[in-house]
């Protein structure tokens, strides 16, 4: 099978260093499939309207596709699909561009200059340039693993398109997107828009699947394909020895012989850190715990500090918060599972997850987990975890004080964790999607 393959995704992450989850998979899936014998991989990149705003100026998302495949060596045999003449031009526009910019004495012609590039560069864009039906007639397969489907795409009957989609909370519950990201619904919904009747969809979850057939019922159950994540390979040999916890509780200035309670995710409205302090503090108040710790391991919280200070000051006991409240940036996935592994307790309790990645890897270290009991989490968790509702404070801290009061429960629970987290892996997840592509091709 020939599968042209879009990077837009890896392109703009590598640019920006936002690795996330959507990138992660992204990349999975690009692995798989390039290293699968039953495929024939092409790469490409398009050009979405609501990424405009991302873009440096005199960029393309070409260069951006291009400097990733360029800094990352799983790829080396892998094409991207433009002609030479075309990464000639659109380099050459990046590299004038910056040389007018960067003369000062020249101002007034710079801004000609960048007007004249500007407006070329633009009339580059288009998918015509870098998506054309000559390519597109040459694969069986197209799959965007993030952004919509392009519309050019449609006009070759044979060919069969594929989208992944995480969720589609911005459109289902607009007030859990981060107001610093008021562009994801938009986005959203221009990605369920470019699904149509013909089109093939991933779901990494069988709830997110429910939540995309429900909000679009002319979409066919039948074309609408559940294939789990799983966490890395890293998280299953996360045993690690007294020497190399204590390097890293010293590295992460989390007291040596104290318990902590372990929580990953990026700061944004629905991961519910707030409600996680919250109960945190109130389990120390009314226990009178004086040895336990909260560690979050938390991207962007450099542009949270100011709210996580202002969460700590409706508090009495404000200074007990700072001491016993620890906060990381992003950590390696190496340093992340010997923490998930050392936890007394992973909780996770998100108002809406699409799957939810941090739980299956604390249960691969086999680590007990408190999560929530809505959207996919309960499929991912199963019986192997404790559900709560995720905005009710007294239920949360109960069961805080359950795990941390009981080692046998605690032993209980590490053991279901590492069962529940056998049913997940990237193998099961490859062989689901390449069966997904002949099931489209056939289908013909």
């Amino acid at each position: 099978m020939k599968v042209l393959y879009d990077i837009s995704l890896l392109g703009i992450s590598y640019k920006y260093n936002t690795r996330t989850g959507a990138f992660r998979v992204a990349e999975k899936i690009a692995e798989i499939i390039t290293t699968s014998k039953e495929c024939d991989v092409s790469f490409c990149t398009l050009l979405c309207p609501e990424l405009n705003e991302w873009l440096d100026p005199g960029e393309l998302m070409i260069d951006y596709a291009l400097s990733y495949l360029e800094s990352c060596n799983k790829f080396p045999e892998i094409n991207l699909v433009t002609s030479t003449l075309e990464k000639y031009i659109h380099r050459k526009i990046r590299t004038t561009f910056g040389e007018l910019n960067n003369q000062s004495n020249l101002s007034f012609l710079s801004k000609i200059g960048q007007q004249i590039l500007l407006t070329l560069v633009k009339s580059m864009t288009n998918e015509n340039i870098l998506l054309s039906p000559s390519n597109l007639a040459k694969n069986d397969i197209f799959h965007s693993p993030f952004y919509p489907l392009p519309e050019l795409s449609q006009t070759n009957q044979k060919l069969q398109r594929f989208i992944t989609i995480h969720d589609i909370i911005p459109l289902l519950d607009p007030e859990l997107v981060d107001k610093r990201n008021p562009g994801l619904i938009p986005l959203t919904q221009r990605i369920v828009n470019s699904i149509k009747s013909n089109d093939w969809v991933f779901c990494v979850s069988q709830s997110s699947k429910n939540d995309l057939c429900n909000y679009c019922p002319e979409i066919e159950p039948s074309r609408v394909f559940v294939t789990h994540l799983a966490p890395s390979k890293v998280f299953s040999s996360c045993s690690a020895d007294a020497e190399q916890i204590t390097a890293l509780r010293n590295k992460y200035s989390i007291p040596r012989d104290c318990p902590y309670i372990l929580s990953v995710s990026a700061w944004v409205t629905r991961k519910n850190f707030p409600h996680l302090i919250h109960c945190f503090s109130q389990l120390l108040q009314e226990q009178k715990i004086n040895d336990l710790y909260l560690v979050l391991v938390c991207v962007t919280i450099k542009n949270k500090l100011a709210e996580y200070d202002q969460i700590l000051q409706e508090h009495e006991n404000y200074n007990l918060l700072k001491e016993r409240i620890i906060i990381t940036d992003y950590i390696s996935d190496e340093d992340l599972a010997i923490l998930y592994s050392d936890a007394l307790a992973f909780v996770y309790p998100s108002l809406y997850e699409g799957f939810g990645i941090p739980p299956i890897e604390a249960m691969q270290c086999g680590t007990p987990v408190i999560t929530s009991n809505t959207s996919s989490l309960p499929e991912v968790v199963g019986d192997a975890g404790i559900m709560v509702d995720p905005r009710d404070r007294d239920e949360l801290c109960h069961h805080l004080f359950q795990v941390y009061n009981n080692s046998d429960l605690r032993e209980e629970m590490s053991l279901k964790s590492l069962e529940q987290a056998k049913k997940f892996s990237w193998e099961k997840f490859a062989q689901e999607t390449i069966k997904a592509y002949k099931t489209a091709v056939l289908s013909q």
